[in-house]
């Protein structure tokens, strides 16, 4: 359970710290964060129900969310790693095309049994995907080491309001 559990966790905090951001442009307001973490929640655990719902036994299910989330995902953190032009749109491709050949490949029964399961034709379609959106579209325009000081500062600047919240709270007791 410890397992599914942080992995639920790991996901609520996506949706909250990227989605969200993303999204609205902000992270969400203090007084909307837990609400909104269970809504998120809700949702993670539902998709996950369906996924469950959708298996025969437990291998085909940890088969379907490999191929599903983490084909993508590793392709990310190779290129990431070893490509200094891949940027945002590439990863972006990469999580969803690696999530839409795995379905594809489970949808069709053929393709399925050919392959055994969707992990080997999701990663290398994330791959083919991420690299040509990668050179489709412009550069980035800021090295490494400025993203990397960017979002320490925005880090340093969460953790100062949490410091002096304690301590106003400290010296109000």
């Amino acid at each position: 359970m410890s397992s599914a559990s942080s992995d639920a966790i790991a996901a609520v905090a996506i949706m909250m710290r990227d989605v969200y951001t993303l999204v609205t442009g902000k992270m969400p307001p203090a007084h909307k964060a837990i609400t909104l973490s269970r809504w998120m929640l809700a949702f993670v655990i539902g998709l996950a129900m369906i996924f469950a719902l959708t298996s025969n036994d437990i291998i085909s299910y940890i088969t379907k969310m490999i191929s599903m989330l983490m084909s993508g995902l590793f392709v990310c953190s190779i290129l990431g790693r070893f490509w200094l032009r891949f940027n945002w749109q590439g990863a972006l491709t990469a999580l969803l095309s690696g999530m839409l050949v795995s379905i594809v490949v489970l949808v069709k029964a053929d393709w399925l049994a050919y392959w055994g399961n969707p992990c080997i034709p999701s990663v290398v379609g994330s791959f083919v995907s991420a690299i040509f959106v990668t050179v489709m579209t412009p550069a980035s325009k800021i090295s490494r080491q400025q993203a990397l000081e960017m979002i320490t500062q925005e880090r340093e600047g969460e953790a100062i309001p949490a410091k002096t919240v304690v301590q106003v709270s400290g010296e109000t007791q």
